[in-house]
């Protein structure tokens, strides 16, 4: 029996134009992957054609968590980077690889990188524990390094409010380049999730950063995902030079280390940047409206302003100020007590406006110690300030 014309046309008309349209599949980016469809030892003219799929490596969202985010790859290349596939990406060309490092210590070579506590999503009741990561130089052009704590409950030392270390957990970071002492805490710990933190990096050396995690004698669970991002030199990710954290947006809320544990951390000197959107020349900052005690930095019940240099506090560069009981010539940066406010010796919260000075930032700072009359760390929470950008 011989083949109909008809079936015949239509078998070539799909011979020749399938391997044509996949050769013109090609994602923009220059970081891609080239997609092999006819595996590494097939050859030939006809199946050459399917070598030239391309997609950029992208984050991709995982299909087991949709919290997590991987990396777009082919199947080969994230098995040859020992990654796990975890659902699709590029249109089903590439799958979503994840990297996640579950064991006490580790080296983070690809981007896109979770650390996890090795019971996660369970707790790790382990003490006198102490686990580094070391985040390798993957290209040249790396300049910082981004953690997010998406699960991070680490222990505080129960007999000092506030102390990380000792008896209580610690979350420190190693930078081989910092060109401010306000870059980021000498130590964290407590609730931070949702947090994150900057590291900056020089371009040279194998290593651009490192964690570390100890456990204190205190028993109680502990458990972490924290995601490690690498950030290009070129990046609009990018934080200005000396920035723990780094915002974008016109409007949004920045709170301090274990706010949400409901405990001030002591020994810390940190900055908040805010990146200057287009447009805009100044940022107005007020506590976080809905949230109780949203500013409690030292003992003082009323707002302090400027007399704040021997206690916690926390600046913003700001408009020289005058209330009813004083005159404050120059700069009125300093904020303690336990209301904020523009003003000096309120009881109701207020909003401040910021000087057009760029970068965008806020400071903290805190003692190693309780001070008499002063500050008491039992009795002081942090903060949660909102921001919103002032049109020029």
């Amino acid at each position: 029996m011989g083949y109909h014309g008809s079936n015949l046309s239509a078998c070539l008309i799909l011979f020749f134009t399938i391997p044509l349209l996949l050769t013109l599949i090609e994602a923009k980016g220059n970081k891609s992957t080239n997609l092999s469809l006819d595996g590494p030892h097939r050859t030939g003219k006809l199946f050459s054609l399917f070598n030239v799929v391309r997609f950029p490596n992208e984050q991709c969202i995982s299909r087991s968590d949709p919290t997590m985010r991987g990396t777009c790859f082919s199947q080969i290349n994230c098995q040859e980077r020992g990654g796990t596939p975890d659902g699709n990406c590029a249109s089903g060309f590439g799958i979503c690889c994840m990297f996640v490092i579950q064991t006490c210590s580790g080296t983070v070579v690809q981007n896109c990188t979770y650390i996890q506590n090795m019971a996660f999503p369970g707790s790790d009741t382990t003490v006198s524990q102490t686990c580094n990561f070391m985040f390798n130089r993957i290209d040249p052009n790396i300049c910082q390094i981004r953690l997010d704590f998406d699960t991070t409950v680490l222990q505080t030392d129960p007999g000092l409010p506030g102390m990380c270390g000792g008896a209580g957990d610690s979350l420190t970071v190693g930078s081989p380049l910092s060109g401010s002492p306000f870059a980021f805490p000498s130590a964290i710990c407590g609730t931070l999730n949702g947090q994150h933190m900057y590291i900056e990096s020089s371009r040279m050396g194998v290593t651009a950063g490192s964690l570390t995690i100890e456990t204190g004698t205190t028993p109680g669970n502990r458990r972490y995902k924290i995601k490690v991002t690498y950030v290009d030199c070129h990046s609009e990710l990018r934080a200005p030079s000396g920035c723990a954290q780094f915002f974008t947006g016109v409007s949004g809320t920045v709170t301090s280390y274990n706010f949400q544990g409901g405990q001030i951390l002591r020994n810390q000197d940190y900055t908040h940047c805010i990146r200057q959107e287009e447009g805009f020349c100044q940022f107005e900052v007020f506590e976080t409206p809905g949230v109780a005690n949203a500013f409690s930095v030292s003992d003082d019940a009323l707002s302090r302003i400027q007399r704040c240099k021997n206690q916690n506090f926390v600046t913003i560069p700001s408009m020289a100020v005058q209330d009813f009981t004083t005159i404050i010539i120059g700069n009125t940066d300093y904020r303690c007590g336990m209301v904020f406010s523009s003003q000096f010796g309120q009881s109701t919260p207020g909003s401040l406006l910021s000087t057009r000075d760029t970068p965008f930032q806020i400071q903290f700072h805190t003692l190693v110690a309780d001070r008499l009359g002063l500050v008491t760390f039992a009795n002081l929470k942090g903060f949660s300030l909102d921001y919103s950008q002032i049109p020029c």
